[in-house]
């Protein structure tokens, strides 16, 4: 059955609902954090009675998380008409929802609801076990719906053929949002059972004033009053907007069409091979190709990640959006560049080294230092962090929250600023090197002709000697074809 399209007006509405949630996840996430505090506070011989309530507070921190997250995406995807970020932003949800079902269920049955549910497994009432096995089958069907290679090259990055054939067959946001509804009728069945289970246990906690959370040294947070005019300021350059929405326009375009000449690339040097025909050359010319799709790729996101921070509606939604620019830069420049001599071997770096002309081009040393050096700084934790809501058995969860309240935007924009000007300096040097293979095949081009016409020339003269008019005419035919070309 056909969908009937959402009046303008339906979109605002959800829109606005949109922001209203992320405000209240952020509440609820900042009490839930301190609520761990608190736990952690008591005295050791408690810990273990209160091992239940522990994990209770992870599902709840864990889960708010999840749906702040995805929520964000979502508020982007429905306020940009670029068809570019749409699919970069149905790509966070598609991340952010993988993760958020690993969290809760785990691989191996090991992930905060899963234990939950063991723990309750053993009681008598029937009805508990069935709401909470309810639970677990809805969040298997909403992980069975996140597709995992599109989950892996949006942490990873890919082979840009491969990011392009995953991201062409993002066309339907409807199933996003529809995948969010699933996403939040769990949570709103967890709540509910999470709610009556927390109004048991309240009389029998001591919460008093031994335990209190400690209060930070003042209210005022001042990297957060930081931030606010960091982003007032930004919401001012409206020519900053005006720029972004021209790229985004026109990314997906400019994506199209580098596949469509790296599709014709790969067919005639497939009918080169076939044929027995050096297709050395063309090889290179591809190998230059990939680079700057994957550059594209790289500067579209980063394109993507600065719009969603100008549209963010807290300090905590930028902070989200512009996490996003580390696990961008650490997944583009892996896959660009390498990050050891090893995974260096197999970068698109490697294929461009080997070309004769990387040598005679001045900017190869500036460009391999500039992403020696970003790669250099690369925190794989960070990066994990930022990508992972549990590792090794172990929450993220709250020091995401803490990196979210603590982030220097200005420190993170500015490096956007830097990865931007990379991006920038690659294509100047692409063309470069594109000039450089273009002069070296001229000059062959030329060293052949000028053979081929020494060659034609000393069979004329022996038409001249010997006085064979056919010979004389057939080689200032040749001479004039090869004058020609």
């Amino acid at each position: 059955m056909e969908r009937t399209p959402a009046s303008p007006e339906s979109i605002e509405r959800l829109i606005n609902n949109s922001k209203r949630s992320i405000r209240d996840y952020e509440q609820l996430l900042c009490k839930v954090e301190k609520a761990k505090i608190v736990l952690g506070n008591f005295p050791d011989d408690n810990k273990s009675d209160l091992d239940i309530l522990h994990l209770t507070l992870e599902i709840l921190s864990g889960g708010v998380a999840g749906l702040h997250e995805c929520t964000i995406a979502l508020c982007r995807l429905l306020q940009t008409d670029s068809l570019y970020e749409k699919r970069y932003q149905m790509q966070n949800i598609n991340l952010d929802q993988f993760e958020w079902c690993k969290y809760l269920l785990g691989r191996d049955n090991n992930g905060v609801f899963a234990q939950y549910c063991k723990l309750f497994s053993k009681c008598n009432d029937i009805a508990t076990v069935a709401y909470l096995n309810d639970i677990r089958n809805k969040i298997r069907r909403l992980g069975a719906k996140c597709n995992s290679n599109l989950r892996n090259i949006t942490a990873h990055y890919d082979k840009p053929s491969k990011i392009y054939d995953e991201l062409i067959q993002l066309n339907d946001e409807d199933e996003y949002v529809y995948r969010l509804g699933d996403q939040m009728e769990i949570w709103n069945k967890m709540m509910a059972f999470i709610n009556s289970f927390l109004d048991m246990l309240n009389n029998h906690i001591p919460f008093d004033k031994h335990y209190e959370s400690p209060e930070s040294i003042s209210d005022l947070n001042i990297q957060s009053l930081v931030n606010e005019k960091i982003s007032e300021e930004f919401a001012q350059r409206k020519e900053l907007q005006i720029a972004i929405n021209a790229q985004l326009e026109t990314a997906w375009k400019k994506i199209e069409s580098i596949n469509q000449d790296h599709y014709k690339y790969e067919k005639v040097i497939d009918l080169f091979r076939q044929r027995k025909i050096n297709f050395r050359p063309l090889q290179n010319i591809l190998s230059l190709l990939e680079f700057g799709w994957a550059v594209s790729f790289m500067r579209s996101d980063l394109a993507c990640a600065i719009n969603s921070y100008l549209n963010s509606s807290t300090i905590i939604d930028g902070s989200v959006c512009l996490r996003r620019i580390y696990m961008i830069e650490t997944a583009a420049l892996t896959h660009l560049y390498g990050y050891n001599d090893e995974h260096r071997k197999k970068s698109i770096w490697h294929k461009i080294k080997v070309l004769a002309e990387f040598a005679s081009v001045s900017e190869s040393q500036q460009i391999e230092q500039q992403l020696a050096e970003f790669t250099d700084t690369l925190d794989c934790d960070r990066r994990n962090m930022y990508t992972h809501y549990q590792e090794n058995g172990f929450s993220n969860i709250s020091k995401r929250w803490k990196d979210f309240q603590e982030m220097n935007h200005a420190k993170e924009l500015y490096r956007l600023l830097k990865l931007l000007n990379l991006c920038n300096d690659i294509y100047s040097y692409i063309s470069s090197l594109l000039s450089a293979m273009n002069k070296t095949q001229e000059k062959k081009s030329a060293e052949t002709k000028e053979r081929y016409i020494n060659m034609v020339s000393k069979i004329k003269s022996i038409g001249i000697k010997t006085n064979n008019q056919e010979i004389i005419d057939t080689s200032e035919k040749l001479l004039n074809i090869i004058n020609k070309f």
